[in-house]
């Protein structure tokens, strides 16, 4: 580790931490305070150095440490991207201390915006926010037991493939375009005057905004509070995505803005679906909140056609008994079903002869089996398929069916 010591004001408490804040006489805070004047200071405060010494770890330690006078102390420093520093201030906040859930909430759903591996935060996602198997929750065990064919499993591989450009990483053409649209017509406002500072690796505090621009974009979630701040502090009109579920525990009470509630689902480039609403300064400021029925069936349709688009017809295909998988074999393991397979029994192969030459492949290679081999799988996976049993009654009428009419 690299340890150095710092000065508490080189230090930058990150405005998304999603721990609510502990104050001089909360328990906590005492408990903290007499551990670290009873024993010195033994565990360092985690410093991201690439993000400007943002605290990672350790945003109650620095405030007590404040308190009673420190001017310095030991720190780990990281050198992380900006998405592994807020997975990291998860993973670290998640044993200790209560959750500010409406930060939380957005700073989730803002790691999820990006291709990193969510659950390594420690959280257990078992489906996605459109409630289908979430792949970056899987074992590769189950991941291989999908067929190589499943359409799903091929939109889970797309997302690891390079983006088109740096604007497609927030929001799908189709889908901005249709929100842009409704901006300018309902705002009487033009497109071309639309601006949108939050792509990869971005400044939005140093982006330049002409004169009459508009920001219509999809924001960091995590800090969308303190972008609403600067925004409506300059005077810089905009039209901001916003969290379905938090936006109101945001800069919307403390600024003369408007949410359009929408809930509206928007699957990103990167697969991400969020359900979204948006908060803007082109509204009537005394109009804190709108159900705005016609943009959420806009955005919903914008958001099918380009999921339509994304899809492809993929063909189904099957092999004969004689080979087998690995998505074959899980299949009867997570049926509870036992085989084994000897290895004199098989040949390992990546293609069959009947694919050559058509550009498939075995996905993952598969084992061509002896036939007593494949007698065995077979039999497998016979008592592995689930069948509904039939009744006596059942089986007296079937045999009636097939008896002369009376």
């Amino acid at each position: 580790m690299n340890i150095q010591k710092l000065k508490l004001s080189e230090l930058n408490p990150a405005p998304y931490n999603p721990r609510k804040d502990l104050k001089p006489g909360d328990q906590e805070f005492e408990k903290l305070r007499r551990s670290i004047e009873t024993f010195g200071f033994v565990e360092p405060i985690i410093v991201n150095t690439r993000t400007g010494n943002t605290v990672v770890g350790g945003h109650q330690r620095l405030k007590v440490l404040k308190k009673l006078g420190y001017t310095e102390t030991e720190c780990v420093l990281v050198d992380l991207p900006k998405t592994e520093e807020k997975a990291l201030n998860v993973a670290l906040n998640k044993v200790r201390g209560d959750w500010d859930l409406p930060k939380l909430d957005a700073l989730i759903a803002d790691i999820r915006m990006t291709d990193f591996d969510v659950t390594l935060t420690g959280f257990d996602f078992a489906k996605n926010e459109a409630g289908k198997p979430d792949f970056f929750n899987m074992s590769e065990e189950e991941r291989d037991a999908l067929s190589e064919e499943d359409e799903e499993y091929k939109l889970f591989l797309e997302k690891f493939e390079a983006k088109k450009t740096t604007d497609d990483c927030y929001t799908p053409p189709l889908v901005y375009d249709a929100i842009a649209d409704w901006v300018a017509k309902e705002y009487g406002v033009k497109k071309e005057n639309f601006v949108r500072p939050f792509y990869p690796g971005g400044d939005y505090q140093k982006e330049k905004y002409p004169a009459g621009s508009i920001v219509v974009d999809n924001p960091p979630f995590s800090i969308e509070s303190e972008i609403v701040r600067f925004y409506s502090e300059r005077k810089q009109k905009f039209f901001l995505f916003a969290p379905g579920l938090t936006v109101f525990a945001g800069a919307v009470k403390t600024t003369p803005t408007t949410v359009l509630c929408t809930y509206a689902a928007i699957t990103y480039e990167n697969g991400a679906t969020v359900q979204t609403s948006f908060i803007t300064n082109l509204d009537n400021p005394d109009i804190v909140a709108r159900a705005v029925p016609e943009l959420t069936k806009l955005v919903q349709k914008a958001n099918e056609e380009q999921l339509k688009e994304k899809r492809r017809e993929l063909p189904r295909y099957s092999y004969p008994v004689e080979v087998a998988t690995a998505a074959m074999i899980n299949y009867l393991s997570q049926h509870q079903t036992p085989l084994s397979i000897k290895r004199k029994n098989v040949a390992f192969i990546t293609e069959l002869d009947s694919q050559k030459g058509t550009g498939k492949q075995i996905f993952g290679g598969g084992l061509l089996l002896s036939e007593k081999a494949a007698a065995e799988k077979a039999a497998a996976e016979k008592a592995a398929a689930t069948r509904w049993p039939l009744s006596e009654r059942e089986r007296q009428l079937i045999k009636a069916l097939d008896g002369d009419p009376a």
